[in-house]
């Protein structure tokens, strides 16, 4: 990382008032906005980079060059107009050019957050030919539903990407040292469609301070097995049941922050979930901003009556609203005023933020909607004793096909109390995807990395099937082709 947004910000980790460039502190720029034009600044950037590649490109270890940590909080595109979050985009692109043209052991080039239309939820570097690999940061409380969603869209631009800094909200992580949210981002990222591992950003505050490198073992270990050039995994599909346990609530939660839904038809089933969620903002708006206004709608058959509740944040200082609508008729709704707290800091104690209501069995959708003043903070979407226990995440390439088998119910607000004898006692799995063949199955134990042997799978015309024996929080299978080249 070359440059971090803070030094041309007044806003986000400013460090501006200190900045040497600074007019105020015998520099030549005016305002920070002008580091992406001034002739003579450009002339400076690129002088360093000469001294970078000179000093440090020779190395084996120098993975790439990342020109900007988070440029979408710069002034230039918190503040800047149109013509001045363009030219933050043409930057960019003559500055890869640059340091290419410059660099004579070709290391990847990339950048993170040069969102120059913030309403498209679209890094603008994204699909350029100058930039070799993709990243994207994410704070949410939906770790493994942004993980996966956002690997998935990421394929349409052809280049390698993962998650370059990922973390959940920092008020929201555990005072134990369970670590969920690490070991959820880790094993999602195997199961789904990334170029690396999502990388924490809480190394001080999480896996130092609770000594958690001992997640990052199994993990290792798994990925070193796996062909990942020859087989090219994508996610498959696959059904399950879990015996022995009732059906438990399905917590839905967004993983976007700031920025607009990707999608607005949320399927929802007792064994998926609610897999576009992922792409789902944490902000519900108002008609204010339209260009960033979507109304979720879920889609859900339950087989008999459920309970439900939305759940709300924050609100802007302006305040906004809450209309939830099932299949047109109104079930609840939250009018929160107008404030002087921090944005997402009302005080929630003194304001209902949460609407409950029942949903019938049978075909269902439900809307929801913001007719108030501004933006309202989604937390979760709740469908009460509806969900499977566990969730089935599944990838396969030619001969290699990997499967994370996780229990909903463990999480960090119970990992404390959680006991052996609350494991999922026996679980089915079907695999319609699964190749013509003989497969052997090795089960992995996610937090201890040992091993055991299932035996030989046999699958036919319509896939195979998988019989796990107690499921302990969570499980990882491994199945490998036998004599591939002999079928």
């Amino acid at each position: 990382m070359i440059n971090h947004h803070g030094q041309y910000s007044t806003e986000v980790n400013p460090n501006w008032d200190s900045n040497p460039y600074n007019q105020a502190n015998g520099g030549f720029l005016e305002s920070p906005i002008q580091f992406f034009t001034h002739p003579e600044m450009k002339k400076r950037y690129k002088d360093r980079l000469r001294y970078l590649v000179a000093r440090w490109g020779w190395t084996q270890n120098l993975f790439g060059w990342e020109l900007w940590n988070e440029v979408n909080n710069t002034d230039a595109l918190k503040k800047g107009t149109p013509a001045e979050r363009q030219a933050v985009l043409d930057w960019h692109i003559e500055m890869a050019r640059f340091l290419t043209a410059l660099d004579p052991y070709d290391h990847l080039v990339t950048t993170s957050g040069c969102y120059i239309d913030e309403s498209q939820g679209e890094d603008s570097t994204w699909n350029l030919p100058e930039f070799d690999y993709n990243q994207a940061h994410d704070y949410v409380s939906n770790i493994i539903g942004r993980i996966r969603s956002l690997a998935i869209q990421m394929r349409k631009y052809q280049k390698p990407f993962f998650n370059g800094e990922i973390g959940i909200h920092e008020i929201e992580w555990p005072a134990a040292s369970e670590a969920i949210p690490l070991h959820d981002m880790l094993w999602t990222s195997l199961v789904s469609p990334q170029a690396g591992s999502a990388m924490t950003w809480y190394w001080d505050l999480n896996v130092d301070r609770h000594n958690l490198y001992s997640h990052f073992l199994p993990v290792a270990e798994i990925a070193a097995k796996i062909r990942w050039a020859e087989e090219d995994p994508l996610p498959m599909h696959a059904d399950w049941t879990s015996q022995g346990v009732a059906p438990t609530e399905l917590i839905l939660e967004p993983g976007i922050g700031w920025g607009r839904s990707e999608v607005a038809d949320i399927p929802v089933s007792p064994t998926l979930g609610g897999p576009a969620m992922g792409s789902i903002s944490h902000y519900l708006q108002s008609a204010g901003k339209p260009d960033m206004r979507v109304n979720p709608v879920f889609h859900l058959a339950p087989s008999s009556p459920i309970r439900a509740a939305v759940i709300l944040t924050g609100a802007s200082r302006n305040g906004g609203s809450l209309l939830a609508r099932l299949d047109g008729e109104v079930v609840g709704e939250i009018h929160l005023p107008p404030h002087d707290q921090k944005e997402d800091e009302i005080d929630l104690a003194k304001n209902r933020n949460r609407v409950d209501f029942d949903i019938p069995a049978g075909t269902h959708s439900l809307v929801l909607e913001n007719p108030g003043t501004d933006w309202v903070k989604i937390k979760q979407v709740v469908f009460e004793e509806f969900a499977d226990r566990l969730e089935v995440f599944a990838q396969g390439g030619k001969t290699q096909f990997l499967l994370w088998v996780r229990d909903r119910a463990y999480r960090s607000q119970v990992a404390q109390s959680w006991d052996a004898a609350m494991a999922i006692p026996r679980v089915e799995i079907e695999l319609p995807e699964l190749k013509l063949g003989t497969y052997s199955v090795t089960r992995w134990d996610t937090r201890t990395g040992q091993t055991s042997n299932l035996g030989p799978l046999e699958a036919d015309s319509s896939g195979g099937r998988i019989i796990l024996e107690k499921v302990d929080k969570d499980t990882f299978l491994l199945l490998e082709r036998i004599n591939p080249d002999k079928r």
